[in-house]
């Protein structure tokens, strides 16, 4: 059972604890004091001289008690998405919230405490249950570095769960879309503005030509496009000779989301054709979008446990990415669950610690107890299920009815299964399609940290 007071507790120490991102070092060595105290196998993995961070990825696992039960892991990161030093924490009956000029950094210690707290209450109570591994993560916030470098090395595990959204409590996204970077460099010639203007060609003005005619924003129901960073420019006497220009799209069709891309790329280099210069434009996938089937047991677990606590199990979708993205693309399913933070990347930010609705405040259940109902239910040994396969973006794989055998997939794989699912060019080898069957996932030898 939760002890609500013990959780807030630790909520409340984790969010004190200053974690940026590449700088998460206090609160690995905090959360592993807590987990070793706990007896669990604990390790770290080297991550952080990886990617350039002061932190590694945090391992654990808590060895199951019983059979017929699954491997499931519970995921959440270490880092916040600015620094919370100074931060003070107001409290009501209902919220946490940042009384201080810092964010709260419920993202996504919202998700981290009661994952934690499941654990804790499990080894308390002495119910029956599988593995239960715990996946924490640095370097979320800044590209899902810290998941894209985990040692996943000897995890053995059949599916799991993200807590890394926010309200409503009780609802989960299977569906997520690709997130492709456009990276451009508009390349004009410089000249003095005031003294031979006609000789030079502005950056500037191949930008503003290109950007006019494209398509930008809410591009479809499940495409967005975006241009957010501009830079470049040497002096305001100077014709602007180059401009490097950050932009994104995301969507859950890729045939629909090669276009766009396709639209923006032409955009750069027309522009710059039309006034002699010249556009360097670079395309990066970040990360792949996924589905999940509400066959798959991943899904129906997840139904079940919002139920059982007497919450709403909407299934929903978002062009947004998380952890979940990495695992899923790594053949195991993983489901984004939904936690009480909400108003996340905000200076006053709150992290609801109810269940949302009229009832008594913060109570157990809701966005704590969530995590524990999810691990603890019994597998029947005899269970049928279609395996709907995680989407490469919109690309389904489905696999025929079959009897569920006890064999234990691991998430880690040979070498050269997945080939044709690293490239980072836009056609079919780009697609990660490979089907995920519970007995066997094929796995990509390696996992390049996204740019």
């Amino acid at each position: 059972m939760v002890r609500s007071e013990r959780l807030f507790a630790l909520f409340r120490e984790l969010c004190l604890v200053n974690s940026p991102a590449l700088g998460e070092a206090d609160c690995v060595a905090l959360v592993r004091r807590k987990l070793e105290s706990l007896g669990l196998e604990v390790r770290e993995d080297g991550a952080g001289a990886r990617i350039g961070g002061n932190a590694n990825n945090l391992i654990a696992r808590l060895p199951g008690n019983a059979e017929g039960f699954p491997r499931v892991f519970l995921s959440a990161h270490f880092d916040t998405v600015e620094p919370t030093e100074g931060l003070e924490i107001e409290e009501t009956e209902e919220l946490f919230r940042s009384a201080s000029d810092t964010i709260l950094g419920a993202d996504n210690k919202a998700g981290m405490a009661p994952a934690i707290e499941a654990v804790e209450s499990i080894l308390e109570d002495g119910a029956p249950h599988g593995d239960v591994w715990l996946l924490f993560s640095v370097a979320e916030e800044i590209g899902l570095k810290g998941a894209a470098a985990m040692d996943l090395d000897g995890v053995d595990v059949d599916f799991g769960y993200v807590l890394d959204t926010g309200p409503p409590v009780g609802t989960f996204v299977t569906r997520t879309g690709t997130h492709y970077r456009v990276k451009a460099r508009l390349i004009g010639k410089p000249a003095h503005s005031g003294k031979d203007p006609e000789k030079g060609v502005n950056a500037v003005q191949i930008l503003a030509e290109a950007v006019h005619g494209m398509r930008l924003g809410r591009v479809g129901d499940e495409l967005t496009a975006n241009i957010g960073l501009v830079s470049g420019g040497t002096a305001a006497n100077v014709v602007c000779p180059s401009v490097e220009v950050l932009g994104e799209a995301r969507g859950t069709d890729l045939a629909a989301l090669q276009d766009q891309i396709d639209h923006m790329v032409v955009r750069f280099e027309q522009a710059a054709e039309k006034w002699g210069g010249r556009a360097e434009v670079e395309v990066s996938k970040h990360y792949d979008g996924y589905s999940l089937s509400e066959d798959e047991e991943v899904v129906r677990r997840a139904h079940s446990a919002s139920l059982e606590l007497g919450l709403q199990p909407e299934l929903r979708w978002t062009l947004g990415g998380s952890d979940a993205n990495v695992f899923n693309a790594r053949g195991v399913p993983s489901v984004v669950v939904g936690t009480g933070m909400q108003k996340i990347h905000a200076r006053r930010v709150r992290h609801q610690g109810g269940s949302g609705g009229d009832g008594p405040a913060r109570p157990a259940a809701g966005p704590f107890e969530a995590p524990l109902t999810l691990v603890r239910a019994e597998r029947s040994s005899g269970l049928t299920f279609r395996p709907g396969a995680v989407q490469a973006g919109s690309v389904a794989w489905m696999q025929p009815k079959r009897r569920f055998r006890h064999e234990k997939p691991r998430l880690r794989g040979r070498r050269g299964d997945a080939a044709a699912g690293r490239g980072g060019g836009s056609g079919a080898g780009d697609q990660a399609r490979r089907a995920v069957d519970p007995r066997r996932r094929l796995l990509p030898d390696r996992l390049r940290c996204p740019r």
